[in-house]
């Protein structure tokens, strides 16, 4: 039997006593999941178990949470922080499912919750984020993605009557994440001189880099499906910000550069032929000198 717990959640312990093990994971698991159902199939044991643990909760002055997931919305607008996520695909094993997803199934297999395409098949669902989690850096913008997906994955539960959440499973993978530093300056550049960069890298032939007009954002963007987090914050985002920090000299500036050392390097060393021949000429003017003088004998 379906039953939601009650709602609210009161911080503190009273004099009842501290929380056993399984009484912590039961109360985190009520305050991220709907159903006593859920909590006891993800603990492996049975309904009436859970409610006395519950029960248990109460009497020490907790009141689990049977959370809705609440509306969310895009995140996707403008915003000054330099890094954008997107376009991540999550591919989902369903660990337990009814005859309701069943029925889902069979009238249709691609849905549209809050701008993401979530596909359905018979054990797994694949999910294409719509939205965009804009940041400093690469770590907090995952951080933010990775709380929008948990609630949005409980939603999922909710709506397709399946449970994909479940502790220590690895049932969800992320296939795929796009990192882009917006307003870069080399995005702006190719985007005046109509330009297209699009770099593979040598081991696997895989496409890592790109530069992206397509939201007018002039986007640096590294998207590799294993590396594009490391790529963006380590690779390309230090080396643009080493070029605004320090203001190398541009490649045209570099060419000139190289000219005039390599003219000064024709100079020294043609100077330095003139020493050497003129060091030999001496040396042998001293030789010839030598072999013309007379030795006097006494005998």
């Amino acid at each position: 039997m379906k039953k939601k717990v009650e709602k609210g959640l009161k911080k503190g312990l009273k004099s009842g006593g501290g929380l056993s093990n399984s009484e912590a994971e039961v109360l985190g698991m009520l305050s991220e999941f709907n159903t006593i159902k859920k909590v006891a199939i993800r603990r492996n044991t049975s309904v009436q178990a859970i409610y006395k643990i519950v029960k248990n909760l109460k009497k020490k002055g907790f009141v689990g949470i049977g959370l809705k997931v609440e509306n969310i919305k895009p995140t996707f607008k403008p915003s000054p922080f330099p890094i954008r996520l997107h376009g991540q695909e999550f591919n989902i094993q369903i660990i337990y499912k009814d005859e309701r997803y069943k029925e889902m199934l069979k009238s249709s297999n691609l849905i549209n919750i809050d701008n993401n395409s979530i596909r359905l098949y018979n054990d797994s669902i694949e999910v294409y984020s719509g939205q965009s989690f804009y940041a400093d850096d690469t770590q907090k913008a995952f951080v933010k993605s990775l709380d929008y997906f948990n609630r949005l994955f409980v939603r999922l539960e909710d709506e397709f009557k399946i449970l994909i959440l479940k502790p220590r499973s690895q049932n969800i993978r992320l296939v795929n994440q796009h990192y882009a530093e917006v307003n870069n300056e080399l995005a702006e550049e190719t985007e005046r001189q109509g330009d297209k960069i699009r770099v593979y890298t040598d081991d696997d032939g895989k496409l890592w880099f790109i530069i992206d007009h397509s939201l007018n954002c002039n986007e640096a963007e590294t998207l590799h499906p294993e590396t594009a987090k490391h790529d963006m914050g380590e690779v390309i985002k230090p080396f643009f910000n080493d070029l605004r920090t320090n203001k190398p000299p541009k490649l045209s500036e570099l060419m000139v550069l190289c000219k005039e050392i390599i003219k000064i390097n024709k100079e020294t060393a043609s100077g330095l032929n003139t020493v050497v021949s003129l060091m030999k000429r001496e040396e042998q003017t001293l030789d010839d000198g030598k072999n013309n003088e007379l030795v006097d004998y006494f005998g």
